[in-house]
């Protein structure tokens, strides 16, 4: 009994023993690779990944084990937006409520390049796509649209993409329209775990090649979606940045030799109404409607801008008199003889409460008026609309509940003394007998 309590007291001295044993000290990682690290993961907290790595790591090794366990670590906390508490009201553009409302977003980079911009947008756009790798689609026809599309690029390269990928068509598809420019700098990111040799043999371009005519089309419906996604991508690119491509063309993939001096063009107009010279993005333009029966014509496709102070004038006047665009869907334009509107739906901002009402009234008579409908009568003075159910030979009398005049149904004649108890014949025969009379005498 002695004995047994002996070797447990033994035992227990020795735990206590190992308890108070201090623990080992990780080094830290050398401050140039600290800040690698933190270069490569801005958003990362690794400030702890020493002790999960072992020493004398490398730090392509460190980034591989990284990329691989990226649930064992923590975002750093975002700052929070600051909140003016008493704003005067201002007009903002739709670039800026998206940023306000998708604080993820990541704001565009600040330069006046047009080259940069697009480089920046297709990177943004890849790294959207590259947090959505779980579909699979058919890896053998994504490999054959992309050979197709991209004869520049080396095979190895696409066979990696669409097996990393997992033959996810619209992201691999930017990363080779991105090495056909032969922009390496910011896909590397990317693809941190391929060795360097690896990825510069696999990035370097082939010899060009013209490119097919008839693309192959897929058969997959997610993949078709994934290559109408990127063709949508170069639709835009078209748009916004086609000049930085040689014969203005994003299709030729090849770029202007001074492409990277290309900058955005900050163009402007003159307000056809006061003459002064505005920026091109504060102006509101009249909108081409395309006939539904017949063809268009080069009249109906013309477009005219104009500043959002005339804009303003203009919609104060169509509240009394001027008449609205066909249809009643906005103000007509003031350009001599153009029939297109200007939507009531791009200038409503930039209205006042009073003037939205009294538009918005102007547009339901409108409407009233092209709907057809029977029986449908209006005030002769303020152009109230009413439908007036009891015939005109049952009450020959208007009384508008707008602005209460009042007229008859069969002659337009105010209701009033003169009227009343007689006919509209008798009427007619009486002011005739009376302007005979006037003349007789002069």
């Amino acid at each position: 009994m002695v004995r047994a309590l002996q070797v447990h007291g033994r035992s227990r001295s020795k735990r206590q023993t190992i308890q108070k044993s201090a623990p080992y000290e990780y080094p830290l990682l050398e401050a140039e690779m600290q800040e690698k690290l933190e270069a490569l993961f801005p958003e990362w907290d690794l400030t702890d990944i020493r002790p999960q790595v072992s020493p004398g790591s490398e730090l392509n090794q460190i980034v591989e084990y990284v990329i691989d366990n990226l649930r064992k670590f923590h975002r750093k906390p975002t700052q929070k937006r600051h909140v003016v508490e008493e704003l005067e009201p201002v007009l903002v553009s739709i670039d800026d409520e998206y940023d306000g409302f998708c604080p993820n977003k990541k704001p565009r980079i600040k330069t006046n390049k047009l080259m940069d911009l697009m480089i920046d947008d297709a990177l943004n756009a890849l790294e959207a796509q590259m947090q959505m790798r779980n579909q699979v689609f058919e890896p053998d026809e994504c490999t054959r649209m992309l050979m197709q599309r991209f004869p520049g690029v080396r095979s190895i390269l696409v066979e990696h993409l669409v097996n990393e990928l997992n033959g996810s068509f619209y992201p691999a598809a930017l990363v080779c329209f991105l090495i056909s420019l032969r922009q390496l700098e910011g896909l590397r990111r990317f693809f941190l775990h391929v060795d360097s040799n690896e990825w510069f043999a696999m990035t370097s371009l082939m010899p060009p090649r013209r490119r097919r005519q008839n693309l192959f089309q897929p058969t997959n419906p997610k993949l078709k979606e994934q290559v109408t996604r990127f063709d949508d991508f170069l639709r835009n690119i078209q748009n916004e940045y086609g000049a930085v491509f040689v014969n203005d063309d994003v299709n030729s993939m090849i770029l202007k030799p001074n492409a990277a001096e290309i900058e955005v063009q900050k163009s402007s107009f003159q307000c056809p109404v006061c003459f002064d010279e505005y920026p091109l993005e504060s102006g509101v333009s009249c909108k081409a409607m395309i006939p539904i029966n017949g063809p268009s014509t080069s009249k109906s496709l013309e477009t005219h801008r104009f500043c959002k102070q005339c804009i303003k004038g203009h919609a104060e006047a169509a509240t009394t008199e001027i008449p609205l665009a066909t249809g009643a869907v906005g103000l007509k334009c003031m350009e001599h003889q153009c029939e297109n509107p200007i939507l009531f739906s791009e200038i409503l901002t930039l209205l006042t409460t009073r003037v939205q009402k009294i538009l918005n009234e102007r547009i339901v008579e409108e409407n009233l008026g092209l709907a057809n409908l029977p029986n449908l009568e209006r005030c002769s003075k303020c152009n109230f609309a009413v439908i007036m159910e009891i015939p005109k030979e049952v009450n020959k009398v208007f009384k508008c509940l707008k602005c209460d005049y009042q007229f008859c149904r069969f002659c337009d004649r105010p209701w009033n003394d003169d009227h009343f108890g007689l006919k509209c014949e008798e009427i007619d025969a009486k002011e005739k007998v009376d302007r005979v009379a006037r003349e007789f005498i002069v």
